[in-house]
């Protein structure tokens, strides 16, 4: 089953791209996507957008969190400041095209962004049919989304 996304929408990143992969699953980033997405409650509260559009530079500090590595150990995930994935976001924005084109020429990567994603699609098509009667279709497509940019292999690889 195919489900269509916002090209454009390069917020999308804050759900993909910011987080570290290993973090818990109930650390996401989804009510920041749609405080983003609506603008408003950001753009209008000065304390908030004193912190994430204030245009000048701020020295912030990534959150270190721990998860377990094995039983012996503990692994550091770093987590960035909020104001900084906004950034992402506009990096992604303004040089979309130009880090598409650069991955595209290389010949050390096996695996690259060739464009921006603009579907998903998934095998379940019963779950997805129950799911889609109860969420509405931007909302399923942001549980089931996997990265903002389309993702190309090199289909030969010679030694």
């Amino acid at each position: 089953m195919k489900i269509p996304l916002e090209k454009r929408d390069f917020n999308r990143a804050i759900l993909t791209d910011v987080l570290p992969y290993e973090v818990p699953f109930i650390l996401t980033n989804e009510g920041f996507y749609k405080n983003l997405k609506s603008n408003a409650s950001l753009r209008e509260n000065r304390f908030l957008k004193s912190i994430f559009f204030s245009g000048e530079e701020v020295d912030t500090k990534p959150l270190v969190y721990r998860i377990t590595k094995d039983s012996d150990s503990e692994r550091s995930l770093y987590l960035i400041h909020p104001s900084v994935q906004i950034k992402i976001c506009s990096l992604y924005k303004n040089y979309n095209q130009l880090i598409t084109h650069l991955c595209t020429r290389s010949s050390f990567s096996l695996r690259y962004p060739s464009k921006i994603a603009h579907s998903y699609y998934s095998k379940e098509k019963k779950v997805m049919r129950n799911l889609t009667r109860n969420l509405k279709m931007k909302e399923l497509a942001l549980m089931a989304i996997m990265n903002l940019f389309m993702q190309a292999h090199f289909t030969n690889i010679e030694m």
